[in-house]
């Protein structure tokens, strides 16, 4: 059965026969000719030919066979007309003469396309505009053209356009060079009666001489006399189209042509689709494999930052220790505390980077005061550039308003990183400049304008295509010499595009570098004078209240109760979850506060904390109840206030925010 169709019994024997012939190796080419029966009763004569397009294996068995099936009923009826006539021997030859003209044609065009899917079956994907290429210039050989060219549709501005992609020509010029009128061109305007036949799968076989004005207008000044325009289906959507020009005479492209030919451009479209499939997935490899080799690379650095800060911090513990200087001491603790603060920023920028791939890293707007908090990034870099006797010069725009609403840390963390490396690959007594200006304003809210300069090392030009990106640094010869973990440049970037502005780099190696960058703020209204006393610090007495640490680590139940010591609370410990619920259930109205760790062996913080929302004891539900854990996302801060908690505090605990939500919640009472 073919496509609903069935072969007539008594052709089946021979059709069979040439398929064994064929397979045995008997043959190197495969033909048949014979009857397709329809549903409805009437049969139609068909002919099918094939050919092995990839070789064999041993033994003769093809690897691959293309073919094509074809009707042939006009054929065979001619035959019949041809013997039939009368006894008249001119008309007799004529009709011969006729039919094989015809048979000799219709083998030409087969062969021509077994040719080419041949041809394009065989293609690699470095020589594949060459194999197309070549298959137009067998098509429009056989066919006696002079040119063949190969369009794909687009849709553009809602109107369906179309863009010549491949072009061969013998005996007439190019037409490919010509970009105005080969790319994007509307069907409307230009060929405005092709679109509903060809998207109706038909073909236009027409002399130019016939056709539209304005596809006249089109076609005559390319010389084009003939033309044969074939539409190509791909997944039953009008893909585009192939076309065959004519230009030396006049002539009505026959049935059998466009029928074949149809053929053809459906196996052309078919491997164009195939190579672009290929071209994608050898880009995506290539990308993955250059992720996972800049991941790599990444890693290998990282193993080097974080041991960098380590291995001070336990150096300098053991000095600590076995001195009994309390100066040497002092200079230890100093020195611990700055390697740890260092090792806590590779951990920010790990934690950022991993909320920007997961796209979940958001903005927190605040209102602040620009020039303090400019005057705060500098005051911190500043003990740097001093070490490296650099000049570090700041230039603030008088019209920059005082007060704006942007996330306040994230904009201090892309000028600290901006000038931290300025002043890092900036030698000894160079020099280092910020410059803030406002660019223009909008309502309530103005662009603003940083530039951040220096005289340092600059970057050459193959170096500025990779600094921006995550997990890949300019030169790992001076990640080495300078220390960094490359991830600065690319969360600053990420930031700076939330914020509604871009960055971008001018330098040249030896001649330093200028980052400039925009964002867009919001102009901030001054603080009435109920919010300007928000910021003072409340009293840090806490006598009378009783917390409840909830903590399975003992040295970070031992910095709590340290931190707290000179509060005057009390503070109750327990070991985990569990028996932290019990300790509540016995007495829930003895808590004032709860500190409560996430991760906790026997039960976790989130299900203490369910449980006791849960308690029938109103004191119990009322609780506040603060999440103290290493787990910093802000899912993780949701997910602590979608199972009850009230607040969330990050590890490693910062003193600041300790004391500030302790003093919220006790003294809110």
């Amino acid at each position: 059965m073919i496509n609903g169709k069935y072969i007539l019994p008594e052709d089946v024997a021979a059709v069979t026969e040439n398929a064994r012939r064929y397979i045995a190796g008997e043959s190197s080419f495969y033909e048949a000719e014979f009857r397709l029966l329809h549903k409805d009763g009437h049969t139609v004569w068909v002919q099918a030919k094939g050919a092995s397009s990839q070789g064999d294996q041993p033994g003769g068995v093809p690897v691959r066979i293309t073919g094509i099936l074809q009707d042939i009923s006009h054929i065979k009826d001619a035959e019949r007309e041809l013997q039939a006539a009368p006894p008249d021997a001119e008309s007799e030859r004529r009709m011969q003469e006729t039919v094989q003209a015809d048979l000799a044609r219709r083998d030409r065009l087969l062969s021509a396309v077994n040719q080419v899917a041949a041809k394009l079956l065989a293609s690699t994907g470095d020589g594949f505009f060459e194999t197309v290429w070549e298959c137009l210039g067998v098509l429009g050989n056989c066919v006696e053209v002079d040119r063949v060219y190969v369009w794909e549709n687009n849709v553009i501005d809602g109107k369906l356009c179309t863009t010549q992609i491949y072009e061969w020509s013998e005996g007439a010029p190019p037409q490919q060079d010509h970009t105005e009128l080969m790319v994007a061109v509307p069907y409307a305007e230009v060929a405005p009666t092709w679109e509903a036949p060809l998207s109706g799968n038909n073909c236009i076989n027409s002399l130019v001489r016939d056709m539209h004005p304005a596809e006249q207008e089109q076609l005559l000044p390319q010389g084009i006399v003939s033309i044969l325009i074939v539409p190509i289906f791909m997944e039953n959507t009008f893909w585009g189209f192939i076309g065959f020009d004519d230009c030396h005479k006049e002539r009505r492209f026959l049935e059998v042509e466009e029928k074949i030919l149809r053929s053809g451009g459906l196996l052309l479209a078919s491997a164009m689709a195939r190579n672009q499939i290929m071209d994608r997935l050898i880009a995506a490899k290539e990308e993955a494999l250059a992720s996972a080799r800049a991941k790599s690379s990444f890693l290998a650095n990282m193993s080097h930052e974080i041991r960098t800060p380590m291995n001070a911090i336990i150096g300098m513990t053991t000095i600590a220790q076995g001195t009994d200087s309390l100066e040497k001491l002092a200079d230890c603790l100093s020195k611990i505390e700055a390697a740890s603060r260092h090792l806590l920023s590779i951990i920010n920028d790990v934690l950022d980077m991993s909320k920007i791939e997961a796209q979940k890293f958001e903005l927190s707007p605040v209102r602040f005061d620009f020039r303090e908090m400019v005057g705060n990034v500098c005051a911190i870099v500043r003990s740097r550039s001093d070490e490296k006797h650099q000049e570090l010069l700041v230039d603030i725009s008088d019209d920059i308003p005082q007060l704006v609403i942007a996330d306040e840390m994230r904009l201090f963390q892309v000028i600290s990183n901006l000038l931290s490396n300025a002043i890092k690959f900036t030698p000894d007594y160079g020099v280092v400049k910020l410059e803030a200006s406002r660019l223009s304003s909008d309502g309530d809210s103005c662009e603003l304008q940083f530039a951040v300069e220096d005289n340092g090392i600059g970057i050459s030009a193959e170096q500025k295509e990779t600094i921006f990106r995550a997990f890949e640094q300019a030169d790992t010869g001076i990640s080495r010499r300078f220390s960094g973990t490359g991830l600065g440049l690319a969360i600053s970037k990420n930031v700076i595009n939330l914020m509604g502005g871009n960055i971008d780099v001018e330098s040249e190696p030896g001649t330093g570098s200028r980052f400039v960058f925009t964002v867009r703020v919001r102009i901030g209204t001054e603080a009435t004078p109920d919010e300007a006393s928000e910021g003072e610090a409340p009293p840090l007495d806490f006598t009378g209240r009783t917390v409840l640490l909830a903590e399975d680590v003992e040295i970070n139940r031992e910095i709590v109760l340290a931190l707290l010591e000179d509060t005057g609370v009390t503070i109750e410990c327990a070991e985990n979850g569990r028996i932290a619920l019990e300790m509540v259930m016995a007495a829930p109205a003895r808590y004032n506060l709860i500190f409560m760790d996430i991760q906790m062996p026997e039960m976790s913080g989130f299900e203490a904390t369910e449980k006791i929302r849960a308690l029938p004891h109103p004191e119990a539900r009322a609780i506040p109840i603060i999440a103290m854990t290493a787990n910093a996302f802000d899912e993780d801060v949701q997910k602590c206030k979608a199972c009850g908690m009230n607040d969330h505090i990050a590890k490693p605990i910062d003193m600041d925010k300790l004391f500030e939500k302790t003093a919220y919640y006790l003294q809110g009472e």
